[in-house]
């Protein structure tokens, strides 16, 4: 490893631990497409809109992640009946993992009936040991085999994301 490559590396683990001593877990970088917005904030994940769509980012340790995307570690979809994608890509240089699913969800009340839904889940791993980025994207899709009309604004986040 270059000087620069470890200086790089050790300033941002120091970033990392001032972060945790004061309490606040890492963040990470991004920027978000134009027409989303920001709608909740909190311990359990950042979440953004754009009145149609959602992307939901969370730290979570190994074994939550195992849960949010099953299929990444061998274990069953769901839903049942998905169609189910899973590839490995890189994240700003970061090694990740992609499952994409196609699902119909149905609901109740006022907006009875089906809707088909294109998820992607991605995970990468983070600098600290055992935790990782969770992004959760999903979307309605007009049927089951369009894609979904914000899918540029969904790579354009992707390609943007840092991960602390």
């Amino acid at each position: 490893m270059r000087s620069s490559s470890k200086l790089a590396a050790a300033l941002l683990a120091v970033a990392a631990l001032a972060a945790a001593a004061q309490g606040k877990p890492p963040r990470p970088s991004y920027r978000l497409p134009r027409g989303w917005q920001l709608k909740t904030d909190d311990k359990n994940g950042t979440y953004f809109s754009n009145g149609e769509s959602s992307i939901l980012l969370r730290r979570a340790d190994a074994r939550r992640a195992a849960k949010l995307a099953p299929e990444l570690y061998g274990g069953k979809a769901s839903p049942s009946g998905a169609s189910i994608e899973v590839s490995t890509f890189s994240v700003s240089g970061a090694p990740a993992k992609r499952l994409i699913r196609r699902y119909e969800r149905s609901h109740g009340g006022e907006r009875r009936g089906v809707e088909s839904v294109y998820e992607e889940i991605i995970l990468i791993p983070a600098l600290k040991k055992g935790a990782t980025w969770t992004i959760d994207y999903q979307a309605p899709l007009g049927s089951f085999e369009t894609a979904p009309s914000d899918l540029g604004d969904w790579k354009a986040f992707l390609k943007s994301f840092k991960p602390s």
